[in-house]
């Protein structure tokens, strides 16, 4: 008896749950609600992540180059190889891909590349022009000067050509030296603008600049001429020597007649007694000076100290008026 009420006992405690529900299977469980108000406080949190989520790629651009290419310009092209290995294509957007982001170095060595391996004078045109600019802005002006002349020679006929030789002179000007220095390219700046009014005339839009070039290398040749001559005037005074004395005569003579008469006159009191020196200077006793005469070499050394005196004040009246200034030593 025992063991069977036991096992009943059992039974009846296994059949508590079933009862309990189908009592309450026709209501709503009201702590229902209570037990998960839990999760949609999480959801929240899992909205927040996965918004989070979606905003990480804005957050990485930033860790991307800054000078990305952009697709209108070059499209996703970035130059990878040698400019001296690229094909005439790739040389082509590696140019623009330089142009877009400022490296005129590479950009040199691009146009430099393009020009030699472009098939034709047109294709060739618009990348010398750009070359010979570049050049110029980047103060390379020995380059510069060679492109521009090698442009008005391939294109003689192009409506730019009187602006590419303008900035050709230009180029050869920024190469002046001080007149202490050669004077070589002083006299090529001279002769192409010379050969500038020419070809364009004197009404051209750059004339009136090109004979201001030509007024500046005219001044400069009077100034290196007068300090050659004071050189030699300089040396006879530890030197003592007749020879020295007689080039700086000849430097004169030299200023008198071929660089002077190519200058505006010069303001009367120094012209007239500029004038008057020069003459004194041709009289035979200075001429015809005799090494043993100190009494009138010493005369000559005065009236020589005097012409250049006159000559130093000449320059400096001519060097007022210019546009282009002479170059000085503190040009380099």
């Amino acid at each position: 008896m025992t063991i069977q009420k036991k096992s009943s006992f059992f039974s009846l405690v296994s059949l508590f749950p079933l009862l309990i529900c189908l009592g309450v299977g026709c209501r709503k469980p009201t702590p229902v609600k209570s037990v998960p108000a839990a999760i949609p406080a999480a959801e929240p949190i899992a909205q927040e992540i996965s918004k989070e989520a979606k905003k990480e790629p804005k957050q990485e651009k930033p860790t991307q180059p800054v000078q990305s290419v952009p697709v209108e310009d070059v499209g996703s092209y970035a130059p990878s190889k040698k400019i001296k290995t690229m094909t005439l294509d790739e040389l082509t957007k590696a140019r623009a891909y330089y142009v877009k982001y400022d490296k005129q170095v590479q950009l040199a060595d691009t146009l430099e590349r393009l020009i030699a391996l472009s098939p034709d004078h047109e294709i060739i045109q618009p990348y010398l022009r750009e070359f010979a600019e570049l050049q110029f802005k980047r103060d390379i002006f020995a380059e510069s000067e060679v492109l521009y002349q090698r442009y008005t020679q391939l294109y003689p006929g192009s409506p730019d050509v009187a602006y590419m030789m303008f900035q050709g002179l230009l180029s050869v000007y920024k190469q002046l030296r001080p007149a202490s220095h050669d004077l070589t390219k002083v006299k090529t700046l001279l002769e192409q603008s010379k050969d500038f009014l020419k070809r364009f005339g004197e009404t051209h839009q750059y004339s009136e600049q090109v004979q201001q070039l030509i007024r500046t290398a005219q001044v400069m040749l009077l100034e290196g001429e007068y300090l050659r001559a004071l050189s030699s005037l300089k040396k006879d005074a530890y030197a003592h020597r007749i020879s020295d004395l007689q080039a700086a005569m000849r430097r004169l003579t030299y200023i008198e007649t071929k660089v002077l008469s190519q200058l505006p006159e010069a303001p009367e009191v120094l012209d007239s007694e500029l004038k008057r020196l020069l003459g004194e200077l041709k009289t035979e006793k200075y001429t015809a000076l005799s090494p043993d005469d100190a009494a009138t070499r010493e005369v000559l050394v005065g009236v020589l100290s005097e012409t250049f005196e006159v000559l130093a004040q000449l320059c400096e009246h001519y060097r007022s008026s210019l546009k282009y200034p002479v170059p000085s030593e503190g040009w380099f």
